[in-house]
């Protein structure tokens, strides 16, 4: 599976290298990420609650967990319904020296949608099916799934590249 991610695009990985010290980087760049913990089934339930509660504004641009050897992180959510964050990065910490090298890897695919793409292929193998009885419903069903199919992952590798931009601006805006 991880050589599919890779090969469509999901994943990604690059390593900086930082002429300052470890405790000098961990104070930065700690005070861009919100502290937390996020999983599938809580951010969904936040998003809903936020809907309703509206003077909750704190805006750092990463959350996730950090520390000084490594860090996993991904974008704030931004107000919105397609703004939810897909991208996680994971980071190693390594001092040489005078120089810090941060090893990220980002993946973009978030496997909340497995159940969604399991509907989906299904929709689309009976749309196949529906071609020969129905040729309308056939066609309507391939588009449908297709067209869903297309949209989220392309939601998923544009936050990638945006999780990936950021992350860069971060670590050049913390030499």
């Amino acid at each position: 599976m991880k050589n599919r991610l890779n090969k469509y695009r999901y994943k990604t990985k690059f390593a900086t290298e930082l002429k300052t010290e470890s405790k000098e980087f961990y104070e930065k760049f700690s005070r861009r990420v919100e502290i937390r913990d996020y999983n599938f089934f809580s951010d969904y339930f936040e998003q809903l609650i936020s809907v309703f509660n509206k003077n909750k504004i704190i805006y750092k641009p990463f959350e996730g967990k950090i520390s000084d050897t490594n860090f996993k992180i991904r974008l704030s959510k931004e107000k919105g319904i397609f703004n939810h964050p897909f991208a996680t990065a994971r980071g190693t910490i390594i001092e040489k020296g005078d120089f810090l090298i941060i090893d990220t890897k980002i993946n973009g695919f978030d496997y909340g949608f497995i159940p969604l793409y399991s509907i989906l292929s299904i929709v689309f193998i009976v749309s196949i099916g529906f071609l020969f009885l129905d040729f309308g419903i056939g066609v309507l069903g391939i588009l449908f799934s297709t067209g869903i199919f297309l949209f989220t992952s392309s939601l998923m590798i544009k936050n990638k590249d945006k999780l990936k931009n950021k992350l860069i601006n971060e670590f050049n805006g913390i030499k």
